[in-house]
Formats: C-alpha cells, structure tokens, sequence
C-alpha cells in the first residue's frame, strides 16, 4: 500500500493555492509534479488515506495490461529487474517510489474529500493581483477597474473537514474510474432473491474463499475475464454471463512468446494497419475466435482494452463455461438465462463497471457548473464531452487529468494532459473560445474509434494533438500530412511494382506476347511504372519532411 505524505508542512494547510488538485492518484501525483516541475504552487486533496488510487485496493493476482514501459510515471524509471507486466505490489512499489524521488509527500493531504467547488467573485489589491495572475492567460482585462480593488473570479473548494481553501485553477484528477456501478436490474434480481453471496468485482480480492463452489461471474469487460480466471483455479466451476457482443481479450505475449505493447503513442502507424497487426496476432496465438464461440463484431483496438493469456485456453479446456445472452430469473440459488437454460450458483460476482469520468454525476462537488455543460436539463447522467479530452468548454479554469480510455497508458496521458493544463495556466498555449472548443469535440467525435467519448486516445491521430497540447509536438496538423502523404506513397509503390510485373510478364512470357500480337494489342507499363515509383519516393521523401517539421 501506498504510504500517506508525510504530515505537518505549512503547504498542506494554507488556505490558498495556486492550483488545487481534486485527486491523489497517479493522475493527481502527476498533475502536482508536473505543476511543481513549472514552479506552480499546486496542492492535491485525496479523501481516502493513502496516494496511489486505484492500485491500493486491487484483488490479489491482479498485473498491469499495458507493458511497464508505456506504463511510465513522469521521470521516475522502474525498479531493476521488474517484469514486463508488474503485478500489484510492484506497481505500489513504483508509485512510492516516484512520490520519493519527486518529493510529492507534502503536497497532497490524505482523508480529505472535496465537498463542493464553485467559482465566487474575490476582491484583491491589483498589485497583488498582477503577481497572483502572472500566468494567467484566464484574465479579463475588461473586467479591471483604474481603482485600487478590482473583482475577478477564482475557485473555492470546500472540505470534508470544514476547511475552505482558494484557487485560480481547479485540475480534477479522479481518474478514468469512480465508484462502483450496479445495473438496476442486476441489483433487483441478486439482491432481493438469490440466498448465495453477491459482491461486486471492487470487493473481490482472491479465489480462495470460493473454494469448490460454483461461481457466476456477470458481465464481459477487464474486471470479469481477469476474475473468470482467477476463480477457476480453485472454484469447482466458473460461469460468465456475457450480455453483448464480447470483447478482444489480448495476449500479454505473442505466438512466439515475445511481449506485446498495445497503446498507441501517436507514432505514424495508421489505426487500420495496427488492426491488422492486432488480428493477425490473434490468429497466430488462438487461431480462429468463433471456436470458442466468443468472435467479436468489430475491429479489435476499436473497443476496450482487456487482456488475458489464459482466457481463451481456459474457455477451450472447460474451465470456464460462457454463457451469451445474460441472465433472465433469480430465484434462490438457481439463475435462469435469456437462452432457458438453469443452472445452480454458490456466489455471483458482479462485474457491472463504474462510474466513469466522462459522467456528470462522478464529479458532484461540480454539480453547480456541470447543470449548464448538460446537453438536455433532464438527462440524469450528462455526457461529459472534454476538448483535448481534458478541458469543459463551459468551464473557466478548470482542467480534467487521468480520464483516459482506449489503448494508451494512464500515466502516459496523464502526464501530457497535465503539461497541457499547465501550458494553458502560464500561457504558453491558451485555450481557443468555447466555440471553437465545441467543433473541435463534434470532429473529434465524427471518427468511429472514439464512440462518443471525447477521452479514447486509442488512433495515434487524436493522440498528437495531445502532444500539441502539451508542447512535445511542434504541429500535429504537419504530422498528420506526413503520415497521409507516407501512406499514398506506400499506395503508389504497390501500383508501380505490379505495374511492373505485369510488364515484365507481358514482355517475358511467350505465350501472353503471342496473344496480344494476334489481337494487336500493345502493352507497355514500363512508363507508368517509373512514374509511380518516382511518385512514391516523392510522397515518402514529402511525409518524412512533414512528419520532421510537426515532431
């Protein structure tokens, strides 16, 4: 577990901060570290009693998806001699270590939960203004008055513990994940009548206690296959009840044992070659998914990243039994599924997801600001929809760190949407208007890999504009080109080289040369053929010099 920061610095208890972080995860410990890396004065409030997030309440057996080296905090290497894909006490291991070398402990008060965050007018001496909003690229200069007092807004945070401290900016990094989410009808029907037990997958921690019992675990995602089998190595038997069109479950290894990086770093491989690269490694490791009756619809880096080496091999030896369709009944310890078929359960374990960042509802203390980003007043739930994936058009001041999804690292992210919240406070970068805010979400949202979630960073093409963003992309526009121009290239190689084959068959072989004589045909591709390839090395020589200027 994770250690607490150390108590009793003067920072923890001031009552005004430059930046106040909503968070003391790794997306909060990073959004701190990189504030403090720019001199910004940023203090973080986490509401459980220990930095790490996520990874101090994992189940037992639980190891990282991603390969360790895409999953890098901001300047703090790995441990010697970690694994590829570190299990959780390595993880813990690291993000201590990284609190360590960046001296992040006093930086963050554990226990403490943001109650409420608003923005309020303040009344400040401009002198002290001026140096308060050195790097305030927020600041309405129409708004200043010639006297000596002036009004502007800044954000006040209310506390769990009674405190109310003050900010210019507000960065909320609670991550992609919040509290746990139960299905209605999944509730109805385990909690009012199955006599087993029910946990959700936040409670799982290991197989142990199922020991020789039979086990329905419900849902399809990462929780649910990483559970499956950690359950049938000791539960008499495993049954997942997968409601929709199943998931890609990757390899964390190749067909020839060699490890797997999936996230996308906004490097030129087009989305359509990384997913022929994805089932051309399905099909070496598995061969054919529709034998184990679990064959998805789509595209595989189009969906959610889960990833298991035995969940298929398991599947295929029985030890897992995969029910599609989902559950009908409850009555006692007999579950009923869509497909009639029965069958008795000792315990369920409901793997029904969480609340997600991209919802209204998993940031309340922002209740006040979020009713108006709501795109209908009577939406329960708003769909948060973030410029860059970290900033509300509607919302002054205010950044989102670490909601991140799809094929690409958390840290990775993180730390880029941070440096890009900091390049916006110092003005290095400022924010378009609103506006232009909205277009650039409605085009971001246009492309299919993103479904409707602002904050997919799987296509390398969305990837680089967070780059941009963050100052380590000169032009991701320019990078783009590059890489179009790089792929008609490409296109127009293979058309000169069969171009030319068909010219050399045409010329070689007797028999063709003889028919085209008879029908007094001439053929000679030898033209179009150097045309091509001079078009290619054009195109290649004309991307790499885009793709050198925007890097």
């Amino acid at each position: 577990m994770c250690p607490p920061p150390a108590s009793g610095n003067a920072n923890a208890h001031a009552s005004r901060h430059q930046v106040v972080v909503i968070g003391g995860g790794i997306a909060g410990l990073t959004a701190v570290k990189v504030c403090q890396d720019h001199g910004i004065d940023a203090h973080a409030f986490e509401r459980t009693e220990h930095v790490g997030g996520g990874w101090n309440h994992t189940y037992k057996n639980v190891r990282l998806q991603q390969h360790k080296d895409d999953f890098r905090l901001s300047g703090t290497e790995w441990h010697p001699g970690v694994k590829d894909f570190p299990d959780a006490k390595a993880v813990e291991a690291y993000i201590g270590k990284f609190v360590r070398e960046h001296n992040l402990r006093g930086k963050v008060s554990v226990g403490v939960e943001v109650v409420a965050a608003t923005r309020v007018e303040k009344t400040t001496d401009s002198r002290e203004s001026r140096e308060t909003n050195a790097h305030q690229p927020y600041s309405n200069d129409a708004e200043k008055t010639s006297t000596t007092k002036e009004k502007e807004k800044e954000w006040k945070i209310e506390l769990s513990d009674g405190r109310v401290v003050r900010a210019e900016h507000l960065v909320v990094a609670t991550g992609a994940l919040g509290k746990p989410k139960i299905a209605a009808d999944a509730s109805a029907m385990f909690d009012d009548s199955f006599v087993g037990e029910t946990l959700h997958s936040s409670e799982y921690y290991d197989a142990e206690r199922f020991h020789g019992k039979d086990v329905l675990v419900v849902g399809g995602g990462s929780s649910a296959v990483e559970i499956a089998v950690d359950l049938a190595r000791a539960a008499d038997s495993t049954t997942m009840s997968i409601r929709g069109d199943p998931d890609w479950v990757f390899p964390r290894h190749g067909a020839f044992g060699e490890s797997l990086r999936l996230c996308g770093g906004g490097d030129d491989a087009p989305l359509w070659v990384r997913n022929l690269r994805a089932r051309a490694t399905f099909r070496l490791k598995h061969g054919k998914l529709a034998r184990y009756g679990m064959q998805p619809k789509g595209a595989p880096l189009n969906r959610r990243i889960v990833v298991s080496d035995e969940f298929y091999p398991l599947i295929a030896h029985g030890a897992i039994h995969v029910n599609r369709g989902g559950v009908k009944s409850v009555a006692g310890d007999v579950v009923t599924f869509q497909d009639g078929s029965k069958r008795r359960f000792d315990a369920v374990v409901l793997c029904t997801g969480y609340d997600v960042a991209t919802s209204a509802s998993a940031h309340p203390y922002l209740k006040e600001h979020l009713a108006s980003v709501a795109r209908n007043a009577s939406e329960v739930d708003a769909n948060l929809q973030f410029y860059l994936g970290c900033f509300l058009p509607d919302v002054e001041r205010c950044s989102f760190v670490g909601g991140c999804f799809g094929f690409a690292a958390v840290p990775r992210i993180a730390e880029l949407q941070a440096k890009a919240a900091v390049n916006v406070i110092m003005g290095v970068r400022p924010l378009p208007d609103a506006e232009t805010q909205r277009r650039h979400i409605r085009r971001a949202l246009a492309f299919h890999v993103q479904r409707g979630n602002t904050n997919v960073y799987t296509a390398n093409a969305y990837y680089r504009e967070l780059l941009e963003a963050a100052g380590e992309m000169r032009s991701a526009g320019a990078v783009h080109l590059g890489v179009k121009a790089k792929g008609l290239g490409a296109v127009a190689g293979v058309l000169g080289l069969c171009a030319k084959a068909v010219h050399a068959a045409c010329h070689r072989s007797r028999r063709i040369k003889n028919r085209l004589e008879r029908q007094n045909v001439h053929v000679d591709l030898g033209p179009a053929a150097q045309a091509l390839g001079a078009s290619a090395a054009a195109l290649f020589a004309a991307g790499a010099g885009l793709s050198r200027f925007g890097g």
